[in-house]
């Protein structure tokens, strides 16, 4: 089902969402740095928020308090265009600020948990090992969606414990706003999906015995892992991280694509 973006929740939609038809069913988490209520330095400099009801909101950097490592907002709150994103220098990364026991964003990669996790991010290359996403963090249950790390221009998925394999079957461009997506359930079963910009670019599949039950071993890092290491390249820009709890198909993810790629200039 789609639905209009003003059904999330009932404040604070940037201009181009408000009449934007990407998928809103079991959406769980979605940060748009082209929002003033996702973000805003004059109401908090320190969070990025959630615009769904569940509040799954982001330190910028390691803490509340302001630091070295917070990446930079760039643009104007509520611009809703290409020039509205957090940049990296090397050293930056966000953190989920609650702990969230029991919650979904603890389940991703559990067996019994399928996820969708979208970005919308401007890589200055795809080298250099890179997470996207984890909330296994160095080590233990859960899931990391890399960039670079098996094989540079691809991505990599992995459990806690190991990397399974390149992710996407070609190799990712730079200097150029693109829609990354992985899909599935690591049952075992399923079949993933890698898709950039609405396309699907590979397949997956994996059983991550090891967690199947209660929570991941960390809240969530993006941009980073949890010992500090891995970060975005300096350059990288992201504009938009949106999570939900079931496997989205190739064609909601086109949806979604289409649905915003105009705020990209694609």
């Amino acid at each position: 089902m789609m639905l209009k973006a003003t059904n999330l929740i009932g404040f604070g939609q940037s201009p181009a969402e408000s009449g934007a038809d990407f998928v809103t069913d079991n959406l769980q988490m979605h940060l748009d740095a082209g929002a003033a209520a996702s973000y805003d330095s004059g109401v908090d400099a320190q969070r990025w928020f959630d615009l769904t009801a569940n509040s799954y909101d982001w330190f910028l950097g390691a803490a509340a308090s302001s630091g070295s490592d917070d990446p930079t907002f760039n643009g104007s709150a509520g611009g809703d265009s290409s020039s509205e994103y957090f940049s990296f220098d090397g050293g930056d990364g966000f953190l989920k600020e609650n702990d969230d026991s029991g919650s979904f964003l603890r389940k991703i990669g559990r067996t019994d948990q399928a996820f969708t996790l979208e970005v919308w991010i401007y890589p200055v290359n795809t080298t250099n090992n890179q997470v996207i996403f984890t909330n296994a963090g160095n080590a233990g249950n859960g899931i990391r969606w890399w960039l670079g790390h098996a094989t540079d221009g691809r991505w990599a998925l992995s459990t806690g414990t190991d990397t399974l394999f390149d992710a996407n079957d070609t190799n990712l461009s730079t200097s150029v706003w693109q829609q990354w997506a992985i899909a599935g359930k690591m049952d075992g079963s399923t079949t993933g999906l890698h898709v950039v910009n609405g396309i699907q670019d590979g397949t997956w599949t994996t059983n991550n015995s090891a967690f199947t039950s209660g929570d991941s071993a960390h809240k969530g890092y993006i941009g980073r892992r949890s010992d500090g290491i891995v970060r975005f390249t300096n350059g990288t820009r992201l504009a938009i991280v949106r999570v939900y709890d079931v496997a989205l198909t190739e064609a909601q993810l086109l949806q979604n694509y289409n649905a915003q790629k105009a705020r990209f200039g694609l």
